[in-house]
């Protein structure tokens, strides 16, 4: 029992471990214009740290996919109150416009969610399938 409880462990140990690889992996595309580089570096980082240490490839790296989805919901709730603005113009409107006044700004969120939710039940789906 004991031995059981140990590999059970392990199991949700390593797919924590590539949840942060694929949260990290995640957060360096969407920052490549800034800091995303630095991030990278850090990523490639911890998967080498972790292969020092017996990396297990299934079914711990479907942590990957939960990881970069919680990235993209993330994103996805952060913009839950914006109006994306219309292709034909900022959706200001200036003093002496004759329609309301209106502002717009930010994601759509829905893609965003959409993403997140699709790509974490994957990842845990795979895990648990692989695992038994």
């Amino acid at each position: 029992m004991i031995a059981t409880v140990h590999t059970e462990t392990q199991h949700w140990g390593g797919f924590a471990v590539w949840a942060g690889v694929g949260a990290l992996f995640g957060l360096s595309g969407i920052a490549m214009p800034s800091f995303g580089l630095l991030v990278l570096v850090l990523t490639v980082a911890v998967v080498a740290l972790r292969a020092g240490r017996h990396l297990q490839v299934l079914p711990d790296v479907a942590g990957f996919l939960p990881g970069a989805g919680s990235l993209s919901l993330f994103v996805g709730l952060a913009n839950l109150n914006s109006t994306p603005c219309p292709s034909s113009g900022s959706g200001f409107a200036g003093p002496g416009a004759t329609g309301p006044i209106s502002s717009c700004g930010g994601f759509d969120p829905l893609p965003w969610l959409l993403i997140g939710v699709v790509l974490a039940a994957t990842g845990f789906a795979l895990f648990l399938a692989r695992r038994r």
